[in-house]
């Protein structure tokens, strides 16, 4: 089947499969522009084209292949490529503990989509999207904000692709949508923590004049009365994700007190992590053990098999009864996807996430819409909701992309998979294997000496900056 003539694509989510996706489509338009000869000055520095236009208006100038007309060469030549975004920075959200832990900082962890749209020659439209008409072909903005309905008409599509992540599931919890934070969206997250942040340098500046620091970190001095804790955070979901979120919480509030020189006796922190099950569930009982035994040596208090059932101000209710007070609730439980998605027609699984096929296409909906990362769910290959199979799926997803665009064959995509035990420690000792699952394919019991000064499982023990465990 011959190209189709010229057509709207249009991404919706700046998502890590479609960061990868306008990455792609950058080089390919670079590498054609090369071709032809027609490259244009810096072609030397990727990224610095000029930035687009909020919304509506073409990326011109960037590194994107553009014609006169506008078109977008990324894509495929000839195609219109529209990028849609809640913001203008997109985090990568496996850097997420680390960043909160302080090891890196905001521009460390963001991408910059308006300089990467410029780069893949496609406009950035900045707007929430709150509807798509696959009658019509549109994707629709509106809500609550009529400022965003009325600077945003809805965007027209050819081709869609769908990429807008997840968000903690609170609604089932009462007041958990009212006085939680929850870690995603990672924009708001960002702003709220920095908030906390501020809060507790105040609060401790007040109450803690500088002056001879305890000794050791938290949790790890059994003598004497514990202090009164100066501020009191519960992260609420025992996944990694949690787990991760409230070491990183606990590590930084630490290195705020020892930097500012406040006491442990007026400056103390408290940090909890609560889950309705089982601590990390699905993984073996050993590395349960193992991490929560990590969690209390540092100072994280850990309550499992006991669920939050409402969450008022400043306290939550467990089914227990008991009633635990905090000063800030980081919500980290099972992700849910948008609302709206189930009013689009767009088939969904029972949760409502989108189901697509191999190809990455909405399986049983229509065939130009395509979808990938954790808003959408594969029946034949189901994987966890977790950004290094989002980053997988976003070359695939491109080349489907632009042989949907040209009227060419598709291709179906086989996800990554779990390596093995005996691998894992194989590859440990090699130095190709992060040494935290080679610890948990060895039943927590991976020798010092196997460990690299940088991985994970170091991390979990020296307080290193690797990665995600940073915060341990």
């Amino acid at each position: 089947m011959g190209p189709l003539g010229r057509r709207d694509l249009v991404l919706l989510g700046g998502g890590h499969s479609h960061v990868e996706v306008l990455r792609v489509f950058g080089q390919l338009a670079r590498q054609r522009l090369q071709r032809n000869s027609s490259s244009r000055q810096g072609l030397e520095t990727p990224l610095e084209g000029k930035p687009v236009r909020k919304s509506g208006g073409a990326a011109g100038d960037g590194w994107g292949e553009q014609s006169e007309d506008g078109s977008g060469g990324g894509a495929s030549a000839g195609h219109h490529l529209t990028l849609i975004s809640r913001g203008r920075f997109t985090p990568y959200s496996g850097m997420l503990p680390g960043w909160a832990s302080g090891f890196y900082s905001y521009s460390d962890c963001h991408i910059d989509l308006q300089r990467l749209a410029s780069y893949a020659g496609a406009r950035l439209v900045l707007a929430e999207a709150t509807g798509i008409d696959t009658l019509a072909r549109t994707v629709s903005f509106g809500g609550d904000d009529s400022k965003t309905v009325a600077a945003q008409p809805p965007v027209p599509y050819d081709v869609l692709s769908i990429d807008i992540g997840i968000t903690p599931g609170s609604a089932v919890v009462p007041g958990a949508d009212e006085h939680a934070t929850p870690v995603k969206p990672i924009d708001r997250f960002v702003r709220q923590y920095e908030k906390l942040l501020e809060r507790y340098r105040a609060a401790a500046a007040a109450a803690a004049p500088p002056g001879t620091q305890a000794s050791g970190g938290a949790g790890r001095d059994a003598q004497g009365p514990r202090p009164v804790p100066l501020l009191q955070v519960c992260v609420v979901g025992g996944g990694a994700g949690g787990v991760e979120l409230a070491a990183a919480v606990r590590y930084r509030l630490e290195e705020e007190r020892r930097r500012g020189g406040w006491s442990m006796e007026r400056a103390s922190v408290a940090v909890s992590l609560l889950c309705r099950g089982a601590l990390l569930p699905g993984h073996p009982p050993h590395v349960r053990r193992l991490v929560r035994q990590l969690l209390i040596q540092r100072g994280v208090e850990v309550r499992s098999g006991d669920a939050v059932t409402e969450v008022r101000s400043r306290e939550l209710l467990l089914y227990s009864g008991e009633r635990v007070p905090y000063d800030e609730c980081l919500w980290c439980t099972e992700a849910s996807p948008a609302p709206w998605l189930s009013q689009t027609g767009l088939p969904t699984d029972p949760e409502g996430f989108l189901c697509i096929n191999e190809k990455l296409q909405s399986e049983g909906g229509p065939s130009e819409v395509f979808a990938a990362g954790d808003v959408a769910t594969c029946s034949s290959n189901p994987r966890p909701k977790a950004g290094v199979f989002a980053v997988r799926q976003g070359p695939p997803l491109a080349q489907n992309l632009r042989s949907f665009l040209d009227g060419e064959p598709i291709r179906p995509f086989v996800p990554q998979v779990t390596v093995s035990a005996s691998r894992a420690v194989q590859e440990c000792r090699t130095g190709e294997l992060n040494p935290l699952t080679a610890a948990v394919a060895e039943n927590g019991q991976v020798p010092e000496r196997t460990i690299q000064p940088a991985g994970a499982l170091a991390a979990l023990r020296t307080r290193g900056k690797s990665g995600c465990w940073a915060g341990f």
